[in-house]
């Protein structure tokens, strides 16, 4: 993250109770420039493989850039965003399935279930 960032959270207000690791977040829009290793990237990923699903359906797909295709991924971008992410580690998309692969019907919750992802 950049020096930029304010992360006094004095304005946030929450109920009681409620953890601090959701009150305290923050989405940067900067970047400092450096890779983010492999190792990193397989837990997180495999994090991610254990979200739940509807019927265990898991209809996530990850797709990362690599040091090779890193522009490639960036040109994809809005350039508003390219602004920002281009000192970003890495860029990832994620793709929802909208149909089952068991039957082929309409999957209504494919979005939440790879927001959970």
């Amino acid at each position: 993250m950049s020096a930029q960032n304010d992360t006094s959270f004095a304005n946030r207000d929450s109920v009681a109770g409620v953890n601090p690791v959701f009150v305290e977040r923050w989405s940067p829009r900067a970047f400092e420039p450096g890779l983010i290793g492999e190792a990193v990237q397989v837990r997180l990923f495999d994090a991610a493989r254990w979200a739940p699903s509807y019927f265990n359906e898991q209809p996530w797909r990850f797709h990362t850039s690599s040091v090779a295709t890193f522009n490639q991924y960036l040109s994809l971008l809005v350039e508003r965003n390219q602004a920002w992410a281009k000192d970003a580690g890495v860029i990832g998309f994620l793709v929802g399935k909208t149909r089952f692969a068991k039957n082929d019907a309409s999957n209504d919750f494919y979005a939440l279930d790879c927001g959970a992802a």
